[in-house]
């Protein structure tokens, strides 16, 4: 039996519709970075060409969004260690690839396969090397909102995970947004993974510089916990 060429259509509609993504959204067109505004997207933060992180002066996070749908993210992230506070490691993580806004104002981040990297520093396990290896995490934010910071009187982005949780707030800093270019060849071949020594700037230092800051809040956090466990007995 052949179906009348208006149902075909209507079907068709209603497909499209149901499975309809916006593209953008003005408001988020541009570069966003955490409070720190030490972590940027772009050539400030990762060269592909030599395979080099430059790292911030501070974690943080950025991201970018363009108007056509094309993203980047730029993260500088310490990890502590409440068993061995002398211990702690940290992340420097790059990526870029195609975004979507989904009717429920969800936003679907999509990687391009092989381009991302990641360089993680672990002292106590690494010594004086880091673990250089590419990097693809696909990544929904489960909702988003852009409002004027009444402190700081900027557009702030903030991001929530696909769980809820949010992610650091961030603030505007350029439009229209800075980021390397949306496409680029592998500058070496990395299938495997690497160990790369970083004898002037990320040798260990990416999570030892922290290492101090970060053993005091470990000492800190259990200091209130014996008061608090003394107070309740």
């Amino acid at each position: 039996m052949k179906l009348p060429l208006s149902v075909f259509f209507c079907s068709f509609f209603w497909i499209a519709k149901l499975t309809y993504a916006e593209v953008s959204d003005p408001d988020i067109i541009g570069s966003w970075s955490s409070k720190s505004q030490t972590v940027m997207t772009g050539p400030d933060f990762y060269d592909p060409l030599h395979e080099d992180f430059f790292e911030p002066d501070l974690p943080g996070i950025s991201y970018s969004f363009t108007q056509d749908g094309h993203f980047e993210e730029a993260l500088y992230i310490i990890k502590s260690n409440a068993t061995f506070p002398h211990c702690p490691k940290a992340f420097l993580q790059w990526q870029h690839g195609t975004y979507t806004i989904n009717e429920s104002k969800s936003i679907i981040l999509s990687p391009v396969k092989g381009d991302g990297r990641q360089l993680e520093s672990d002292p106590c396990n690494f010594g004086n090397y880091s673990s250089y290896t590419r990097y693809n995490q696909d990544e929904v934010m489960k909702e988003y909102s852009v409002s004027i910071d009444k402190y700081h009187g900027r557009y702030k982005l903030e991001l929530f995970e696909w769980d809820g949780t949010p992610k650091q707030p961030m603030y505007l800093v350029y439009r229209p947004p800075k980021m390397l270019p949306v496409s680029f060849s592998d500058a070496t071949d990395t299938n495997q993974l690497q160990q790369k020594r970083w004898l002037s700037r990320v040798t260990a230092t990416l999570a030892e510089k922290h290492t101090s800051t970060i053993w005091w809040l470990g000492l800190s956090f259990i200091a209130i916990g014996s008061i608090g466990y003394i107070i309740v007995s």
